[in-house]
């Protein structure tokens, strides 16, 4: 039982836009990483995407541009598809 607790320990936490932890570079590289080889690792979009607000994901955009000179919904519609492709833009 305690391990399936860790499993979920601070899973879908969402962190304020002044968090300390909030980090739009670190998730931006997180993001690129999950675009890089074969196929995307869905898992990373989930958690990176999962654990922001709105007004963090934008900012995470914004931040993806700069490092990448590439638009991350451009990225996120070239690797996804269907209905995990909608749910991530939404």
């Amino acid at each position: 039982m305690a391990l399936l607790l860790h499993l979920f320990d601070n899973k879908g936490t969402v962190k304020g836009p002044n968090s300390k932890e909030f980090d739009p570079e670190a998730a931006s590289e997180k993001l690129h990483k999950a675009f890089k080889g074969l196929g995307t690792d869905e898992k990373q979009l989930i958690e990176v995407i999962g654990e922001h607000t709105n007004w963090q994901r934008q900012e995470i955009k914004k931040k993806y541009k700069q490092m990448f000179g590439r638009d991350l919904l451009n990225d996120l519609e070239d690797e996804l598809g269907g209905h995990f492709l909608d749910l991530t833009l939404a």
